[in-house]
């Protein structure tokens, strides 16, 4: 793996890692009863997301996760 490979894969983990967090703070918010964010500006990175009463879903420039 060339170093720019290397990179690229640690950028998609971080932000990964991120939006994972995002969404089970979200599912925080919503067990505690306020309501969801539908994005948040974190890292210099944007996260759009979406809640319903069963999940959430994080939208990030290198992917989408659900919880």
């Amino acid at each position: 793996m060339v170093p720019y490979e290397l990179s690229k894969s640690a950028v998609e983990i971080y932000q990964r890692f991120q939006a994972i967090q995002l969404a089970e703070n979200q599912r925080q918010r919503q067990f505690l009863g306020l309501s969801c964010e539908s994005s948040i500006h974190q890292n210099h990175i944007h996260f759009h997301i979406t809640c319903t009463q069963n999940q959430v879903t994080v939208k990030y420039p290198r992917g989408e996760i659900s919880l």
